[in-house]
């Protein structure tokens, strides 16, 4: 995944927490698919067995499902931004964020059934004594960069928290 930042805004240094938190997630998100790949990678040019086949697609599905909950919620939450923000489109704004509710609550519960199928993938390759040792570094990695990323998703969605709660006051004091 690549961080979009416009070409307007290149010279200038983003200090939005959202925004930082936001490019924080994602890089954490690109840097744990990289890994994911990577052990996939190794794992087939070596013959993977059936059961982790089936695990690590289990847990690059999980990955691919979470991603595209994450980018509809962002998604959402910018239009909440746009709409009460930038155009004072407050009709508009409890609707919207009734849809970033349930789009952010199934990013967190995709979130959490990717960590237990990347879990189960890691442990799946531990319990056996020679691919533990073959796949030493590359379980490492995937285990660092799921911590990592666990940790930035959890920032992030409380920075968003924090900017969203303020704003779904306000738009439910409208109606």
């Amino acid at each position: 995944m690549k961080v979009f930042i416009p070409k307007a805004f290149t010279g200038e240094e983003d200090t939005c927490p959202v925004c930082v938190a936001r490019i924080q997630y994602e890089q954490a998100q690109s840097d744990l698919g990289s890994d994911l790949r990577k052990l996939g990678l190794k794992a087939a040019s070596a013959g993977l067995p059936t059961g982790l086949a089936a695990q690590y697609l289990d847990a690059f599905e999980k990955f691919a499902e979470m991603n595209a909950h994450y980018q509809v919620a962002l998604g959402v939450n910018l239009s909440i931004w746009f709409s009460a923000e930038r155009f004072g489109r407050v009709k508009k704004v409890p609707d919207l964020i009734l849809a970033y509710e349930e789009y952010k609550d199934k990013s967190l519960q995709s979130l959490a059934s990717c960590s237990v199928a990347f879990e189960t993938l890691i442990s799946g390759f531990s319990s056996d004594k020679v691919l533990a040792e073959s796949y030493k570094e590359e379980l490492q990695e995937l285990q660092d960069s799921l911590q990592l990323f666990v940790l930035k998703a959890d920032v992030f969605w409380k920075v968003v928290g924090n900017w969203t709660d303020p704003r779904k006051s306000e738009a439910f004091k409208v109606i």
